[in-house]
C-alpha cells in the first residue's frame, strides 16, 4: 500500500478513536481534538478533490547551443488548469540531475523548485552549473502540490517532448592551425616525436594588405622575414576532410608500466578525443566563412558506421556537433574495422584518424591506406608509457608522410608556450 493511502487509514483509525473517547467520556479536550482533526482531514480532501486537473509546463534554456561544463540556465513557464488554486507547487525537473551525472538516489537541489501563492502561472529558473556532454530532455517533470501544512500531497506527471543537445567542449588550440613548427623549431618547443609536420590545409603565404583579417597574419615568418606576412586561403582548389572517429573503448584505456588497462583514464581519454573532434568541426564552419567561394565540405564518421554525416554551412556544423553529443564508447570489438570503402584514396581529400591509443595494428593499417594513395593524419588522446616503442613507430608515419598528433603533448607545449599555468582542453 503506498504512502499516501496508509495516511488515510491512519486519519480514519485516529478519527474513531477520539470519537470514541467523547462518546465514552466527553469532556472539551477530546472535542477539541476531534474538531482539529476534522478540519485538518477536511481540507486535505479539499485540495485533493478539487486541486489543479491538469498542470502545462514548457521549458527553454540559454545558450541555446549549451557545451560541456558552460552553465546552462533553464527556464520553466508553469501554467495550472482546471480546479481551485493551491498554496505551493513543488517541481522535480529530473534534467538537472542528467546533465550533472547525479546518482538519483541521491538528493539534488538543482531542477527542484517549490513555488508558494494561490497562483494560476508561475515562471522560474534554475542553472545547471556543469553540464556534462549528451543529450537530454526526455525525462518527464514531477509536479507535487497538496494542503498548507503538508500532510495531504498529490504529484502529477508532466511529459516533456523537447530535447537539449549538450555539445562538447573545444580544445584552447587546434592542432591543425597549430602545426607550424618542423625540424629544429619543433625539437626546441618540446614537440619533437610529438607533432610531425604541418597539417595539410590548403593556404598560401604573401605579403600583408589592407584590409586583411588580422587573425591572418602570420607573426612567426613575418618576425623571421622582418615583413608582415599573411596566411591565405587558397580557394582554387576544392577541399574536404573525412574525419573518422574511433570509438573502441580498448584503444582509449590507458596502459600502465606493469601491462594492464588503466580503466579510470578510459573516459579522460574519449572525451579529449570528442573534443578534438568538435574542434575540427567548429573550425570548419570558420574557414568556410573566411572563404568567399565557401566550396569546402567534412564529412564524419565514428564507430563503424559506413554512411558519412556530410557537413557543409552553419546548418551540417550543428548536426555534427548534435551528433558528437551523443556519442559513446563501444566494448563490442576491440579490432580496428572500418567500413569497407572509407579509407580511399580522393584527389584533394584529407583523412583525419582521431583514435586513443597508438598501436602497431594503427600503424600497419595506416602504412597500407598512405601506399594507396591515401592523405593522412592521426591524432591520438592517450599518452604511451613505452617511449622506445612509440619512437620507433613515430619515425614510421614520418618516413611515410603521415601528420601525427599526440593531443596531450600538443596541448601541454601551447599551454607553456602561452605562459599558462595548467592545460586547458
Amino acid at each position: 500500500m503506498r504512502g499516501g493511502a496508509w495516511k488515510w487509514v491512519w486519519c480514519a483509525l485516529t478519527v474513531g478513536l477520539l470519537t470514541a473517547l467523547y462518546v465514552w467520556r466527553g469532556g472539551a479536550t477530546l472535542l477539541f481534538l476531534c474538531l482539529m482533526l476534522g478540519v485538518l482531514i477536511g481540507q486535505g480532501v479539499v485540495i485533493l478533490l478539487f486541486g489543479p486537473r491538469a498542470i502545462k509546463i514548457e521549458r527553454s534554456w540559454l545558450p541555446l547551443q549549451p557545451e560541456a561544463g558552460e552553465p546552462l540556465e533553464v527556464t520553466l513557464r508553469v501554467k495550472v488548469t482546471g480546479g481551485i488554486p493551491v498554496p505551493w507547487l513543488l517541481i522535480r525537473d529530473k534534467l538537472a540531475m542528467q546533465a550533472e551525472q547525479v546518482d538519483s538516489d541521491q538528493e539534488y537541489e538543482s531542477g527542484s523548485v517549490l513555488l508558494s501563492g494561490f497562483r494560476r502561472q508561475y515562471t522560474v529558473k534554475y542553472v545547471i552549473s556543469n553540464p556534462e556532454r549528451g543529450i537530454y530532455g526526455a525525462e518527464a517533470i514531477f509536479v507535487t502540490y497538496g494542503d498548507p501544512l503538508g500532510y495531504f500531497k498529490r504529484t502529477l506527471r508532466t511529459a516533456m517532448n523537447d530535447t537539449i543537445y549538450v555539445h562538447p567542449a573545444g580544445l584552447a588550440t587546434c592542432p591543425s592551425q597549430g602545426m607550424n613548427l618542423t625540424g629544429e623549431e619543433e625539437m626546441n618547443s618540446g614537440a619533437f616525436h610529438k607533432v610531425i609536420e604541418t597539417s595539410p590545409s590548403i593556404e598560401r603565404i604573401r605579403e600583408y594588405l589592407p584590409g586583411d583579417p588580422l587573425h591572418r597574419i602570420y607573426w612567426k615568418g613575418s618576425a623571421r622575414t622582418g615583413t608582415l606576412l599573411a596566411r591565405i586561403p587558397d580557394t582554387r582548389e576544392r577541399s574536404i576532410r573525412c574525419l573518422w572517429l574511433d570509438t573502441r573503448s580498448m584503444s582509449y584505456t590507458p596502459v600502465a608500466r606493469t601491462g594492464r588497462p588503466e580503466d579510470s583514464a578510459t573516459d579522460a581519454g574519449f572525451e579529449l578525443a570528442i573534443q578534438a573532434a568538435a574542434t575540427i568541426i567548429r573550425g570548419e564552419l570558420t574557414i568556410r566563412l573566411d572563404q568567399e567561394a565557401g566550396d569546402g565540405e567534412l564529412e564524419l564518421r565514428y564507430g563503424t558506421t559506413a554512411e558519412a554525416i556530410l557537413i557543409s554551412g552553419q546548418r551540417g556544423v550543428w548536426q555534427g556537433l548534435n551528433s558528437l553529443a551523443g556519442v559513446r564508447t563501444d566494448n563490442s570489438t576491440s579490432q580496428l574495422v572500418l567500413p569497407v570503402g572509407v579509407m580511399t584514396p580522393r584527389a584533394g581529400v584529407i583523412y583525419t584518424l582521431i583514435t586513443g591509443r597508438i598501436t602497431s595494428e594503427l600503424i600497419s593499417a595506416a602504412l597500407q591506406w598512405v601506399e594507396a594513395g591515401v592523405k593522412l593524419e592521426i591524432w591520438t588522446s592517450v599518452t604511451s608509457n613505452d617511449e622506445a616503442e612509440i619512437g620507433t613507430w613515430l619515425a614510421r608515419l614520418q618516413r611515410a608522410g603521415i601528420s601525427y598528433v599526440n593531443l596531450p603533448s600538443f596541448l601541454s607545449v601551447q599551454s607553456y608556450d602561452r605562459g599558462d599555468g595548467h592545460v586547458s582542453a
